[in-house]
């Protein structure tokens, strides 16, 4: 799935079909589908104009295993 998520705005932008929608939660079927995250800080509203650069900078299934936010277990 790609996916943004503005932290000061608390919104999720998401690819449906060739459209960004921009929404406060995702929808179920792009939860199942999220995969490694990346943070990308911009200076932007509309951080999905920018996607093709981000696309080819981080391609799906090309980042390292290992996920730093992922909880460590106990």
């Amino acid at each position: 799935a790609y996916v943004y998520y503005c932290t000061s705005r608390k919104q999720y932008f998401y690819l449906e079909g060739n459209r960004w929608v921009v929404t406060v939660s995702l929808p179920q079927r792009v939860l199942v589908r999220l995969g490694t995250r990346v943070v990308i800080e911009m200076d932007s509203d509309k951080p999905y104009t920018h996607f093709s650069k981000h696309k080819k900078k981080h391609p799906p299934g090309k980042m390292k295993k290992k996920d730093k936010w992922a909880k460590k277990p106990k």
